[in-house]
């Protein structure tokens, strides 16, 4: 929109022309130009690879958690731990 509230369609042409454009690889390991689209389209799949990785580290510290206090429980004479995990 322009600042009279009139629909400013040559920014739009440009704004289409560049969306459709390659202009930008992702990072230095995907070098391969895309455009914005795909451009966002493989950053949420390499955040969303990201969060799995971490998602299952915490998962088995969690399981390492539980068999260090189940351990230390035996040793002093206690009921070991059932889970962490809701």
């Amino acid at each position: 929109m322009k600042q009279n509230g009139e629909v400013d369609q040559q920014l739009g042409e440009r704004l289409e022309a560049l969306w459709n454009k390659d202009l930008v690889g992702l990072d230095p390991t995907d070098p391969d130009e895309c455009n914005i689209e795909e451009y966002y389209q493989k950053m949420i799949g390499g955040l969303a690879t990201v969060g799995n990785v971490y998602q299952k580290k915490a998962e088995n510290l969690a399981g390492s958690v539980l068999t260090i206090e189940n351990n230390r429980q035996q040793v002093i004479g206690c009921l070991p731990m059932r889970s962490f995990r809701t």
